[in-house]
């Protein structure tokens, strides 16, 4: 497989291209505000060597504070490395935890792991494979190794994608473990459809098996119609079980949120909101999953926005009738042509902020995260971060995490004093 992933094919740029962008909140009382003091600290510069480059995905924390994350490409064969960040004195030290990615395992792990209730690390690739299509995989710790001593991890492929009905490249994709152990993930194609020769995506279910294998379900296969297609993000649960998601579309299709719920017969999909294509002032293309609220009140964000097509963050909002309403909370204004909204979905703190990033625009054009506050019944924009390319990185689309002091980390999918991309910090 030669082809480079959906995202990247709208995402990537000549590094010295700058944008000179203004973002704007244009809804109800949007105002700009003053950034609150913030300071960003790069925690590591990719080389695109054995410690990898270009991390489309963001981090994944575990109980003791360090840092997990995969890059597309660098290590021995440039076709991506899995890193653990360790802090010590002050400093934040990358270990590679495997390199050794090829045709025959995959290649370009291009979502973020999930840390499994075993430890073991669990991830896709995005192309190759024993199937040719990106694979599942899962990375387990070596067996009493001294914590003094730099280990590999062993890999097993726990499935590869064939193309066909049971889904084909995997992208942005965050899995998620059920109670009972079971993984569930997306497709961003394969399937059937007959809007897309290569499919239209797929949502999957890996269940392991008494004799340490999993088996592939395929829970349900986008039609391109009132569903949407190319799904290019992970799920979320909600307490009873069903699962969420957003499928991206393109110029075609504008993209969904859908909704998965189990049923005797299997899984039944609805769509809970459609995105709109013609309209200039409608969201369209949300790249990234969805975040809950305390509420039950769904936040996504979308990479377009009609023209300037800059992106949006939106809320949907449960009805007493079974329906949800959309409402966008802001739109991204600029001066870039292209869809540079955010490809990160929302997080949100304990003041009710939510927070994200664009991957495009900002105050020097290479991308920024930034922070909603509610306010008078509207939401004020306040930049936390604009990125520069050399000195902080450029390009962020990954998911951003806190930490339990309320520090904010991400990455940064290209530029840093090396080129390869950048994990950052900012600390309020």
């Amino acid at each position: 497989m030669t082809n480079q992933p959906y995202l990247s094919a709208k995402i990537l740029r000549p590094s010295t291209q700058v944008f000179v962008m203004a973002l704007l909140c244009v809804l109800t009382m949007v105002a700009t505000q003053p950034a609150q003091a913030q300071t960003f600290t790069p925690l590591h510069n990719f080389t695109g060597g054995s410690d990898g480059g270009n991390p489309w995905a963001g981090v994944t924390m575990d109980r003791a504070g360090n840092l997990y994350g995969t890059t597309c490409k660098g290590g021995q064969t440039n076709n991506g490395v899995v890193y653990k960040l360790t802090q010590k004195n002050g400093a934040w030290l990358l270990n590679p935890l495997y390199d050794g990615f090829s045709n025959g395992i995959g290649a370009c792990p291009y979502g973020a792991v999930t840390i499994g209730p075993d430890g073991a690390l669990y991830g896709t690739t995005w192309e190759d494979g024993p199937g040719g299509y990106g694979t599942v995989f899962k990375l387990t710790p070596p067996a009493h190794a001294p914590s003094s001593i730099i280990a590999p991890w062993t890999l097993t492929v726990l499935h590869s994608f064939t193309g066909g009905s049971d889904g084909a490249n995997p992208t942005s994709v965050v899995l998620v473990f059920d109670a009972a152990g079971n993984l569930y993930g997306t497709t961003s194609s394969g399937g059937s459809c007959a809007l897309y020769s290569n499919g239209c995506g797929t949502v999957f279910e890996l269940t392991p098996t008494a004799q340490g294998q999993w088996r592939e379900s395929i829970l349900y296969t986008f039609t391109g119609g009132n569903d949407g297609a190319l799904p290019q993000s992970g799920l979320i649960f909600d307490s009873a079980g069903n699962l969420y998601g957003t499928t991206a579309g393109d110029g075609v299709n504008s993209g969904t949120v859908f909704k998965l719920t189990p049923s005797a017969s299997g899984w039944v999909e609805s769509t809970l909101h459609a995105f709109g294509h013609n309209d200039d002032d409608e969201a369209r293309e949300p790249e990234a999953g969805l975040t809950f609220d305390s509420a039950g009140n769904l936040y996504g964000t979308t990479a377009c926005s009609g023209y300037p097509t800059n992106g949006t963050v939106f809320e949907l909002m449960p009805q007493p009738d079974g329906s949800w309403t959309e409402t966008v909370l802001t739109v991204l204004s600029g001066l870039n042509s292209a869809c540079g909204g955010p490809y990160s979905g929302v997080i949100i703190d304990a003041a009710g902020n939510l927070i994200t990033s664009r991957y495009a625009g900002g105050e020097y054009g290479n991308g920024a995260g930034f922070e909603l506050t509610p306010s008078g019944g509207g939401w004020l924009y306040q930049a936390l971060h604009d990125f520069q390319y050399f000195s902080d990185g450029d390009t962020p689309i990954g998911n951003l995490l806190f930490d339990g002091n309320g520090n904010i980390f991400g990455t940064a999918s290209e530029g840093g004093a090396s080129g390869g991309g950048v994990v950052w910090e900012i600390t309020p």
